[in-house]
Order: C-alpha cells, then sequence, then structure tokens
C-alpha cells in the first residue's frame, strides 16, 4: 500500500509537491512538462498567521470563496467537499456539477469568460477569495489578474500521467476549502482500491482515449 504524502512528495504526482511547516504549507507547482522546468512556490497559510520570511506568494486557508477556469478543477474541488465555495466558473455551459449549474441559472455563480479569454472586469468586480488558473493554453493573463489584487492559483494537474496523479491534487483542494482531514482519508482509500484492482487485472488491456473537451464533468 503506498503512502499517499511522504517528504513533500504525493503518490503518482509529478507536478506538485506540498510540506508543511509549523503553521503553513509551502506548495510547489510545476507548470511544465520540460525537463528541468522550475516550479511555481506559494505558501498556504492560515488567516492568523501574516508573517512571511520567505517572501512567497501566500494564499489565506480556508479561502472564503473561488472561481474555477476549467472543469477538472471542478471536479477536484467536489471530491474535497468544496463546491460551495465557488462563485465564478469559465464557460459555464461546460460544467456538469449541479451545485454549478443551479448556481448560474440562480445568478450565484457568474461566468467570467469572455470570447477565449477570462472576462477581467467582471472578474474585477467579483473579487473571488482565490482564481484557479488553468494553464493548460499557458500563462498570457496569469500576470494581469495578479496586478488586479486578486489571488490566483496555477493549476497544472493537466500534465499528470497517471490518473492517481491527477487525482492527488484534490489534496491541495482540500487545504483550499479546509476539509483536509477528511479528504485525505478519502483519497487514501481510493488510491488503495485502485492499486488493488490494478493488481487483479493485469492481464487486461486498456484502450486508448483521445478526448478534447469536457464532458458531463469527465
Amino acid at each position: 500500500i503506498a503512502l499517499l504524502v511522504f517528504m513533500g512528495n504525493i503518490a503518482f504526482a509529478k507536478f506538485l509537491k506540498i510540506y508543511k511547516t509549523s503553521d503553513c504549507y509551502d506548495v510547489q507547482i510545476t507548470l511544465s512538462a520540460e525537463d528541468g522546468a522550475a516550479p511555481y512556490c506559494l505558501m498556504l497559510c492560515p488567516h492568523n498567521v501574516s508573517e512571511n520570511t520567505k517572501n512567497l506568494p501566500v494564499i489565506q486557508v480556508p479561502v472564503e470563496n473561488m472561481a474555477l477556469t476549467n472543469t477538472t478543477q471542478a471536479g477536484l474541488l467536489n471530491f474535497a467537499e468544496g463546491i460551495p465555495l465557488v462563485t465564478a466558473v469559465q464557460q459555464g455551459n461546460y460544467f456538469y456539477n449541479p451545485h454549478i449549474q443551479a448556481g448560474i441559472q440562480n445568478g450565484n455563480i457568474a461566468d467570467i469568460h469572455a470570447g477565449e479569454h477570462l472576462n477581467l472586469e467582471l472578474l474585477l468586480s467579483l473579487q473571488p477569495g482565490l482564481l484557479l488558473y488553468n494553464t493548460f493554453s499557458g500563462n498570457r493573463e496569469l500576470e494581469k489578474i495578479r496586478n488586479l489584487g486578486i489571488p490566483v492559483l496555477p493549476m497544472s494537474e493537466h500534465l499528470e500521467h497517471h490518473p492517481l496523479g491527477r487525482a492527488s491534487w484534490s489534496l491541495l483542494m482540500a487545504i483550499l476549502a479546509g476539509t483536509e482531514i477528511q479528504t485525505k482519508e478519502r483519497l487514501q482509500q481510493v488510491m488503495d482500491d485502485y492499486l488493488v484492482l490494478s493488481a487483479e487485472n493485469t492481464s487486461v488491456t486498456a484502450p486508448n482515449v483521445i478526448t478534447n473537451m469536457g464532458f458531463r464533468g469527465v
């Protein structure tokens, strides 16, 4: 049975590392699959911790609300029981989560999509506690969002090749949502079950699947 987290390394995740310090979490997110790519480093700290001796971006946790920019983030956040924190999404018609769809319909969740970009004016008016930024298409708007004073967390879960590697990003969502303990237990169980099933079905050949756009949350 594999350990979920050991010395900052998260099982099967190659692009995310989380180190627990006395008060905060040091997070390293690698945004490129190129060899030697430097990670983006930040800290996740409780609201009562204000000192930052490492001169890194700090996100106070748990966050009060957040905006999402792709459907994978919604799946990870849902696993961490943090969907009620969502107040904005990009391209809401692709989000299958019932809570998000209901929120869009009743006006409690805004759609910050504007063509191929984010609607920065709407984003500024909403002032989300955190924006999960999708780096799949690059980082072209990342600096603009930072300059607006909106806390932003770049995400690269799409770079993970192993399904458990991508699932492990739900641990990051759990820290943001304040549900780390229960999410860690559930994720460990998912990992254990997956590895047992994999060991029992070594002769099964998995089909190759190519997908472009999300469908019903997948």
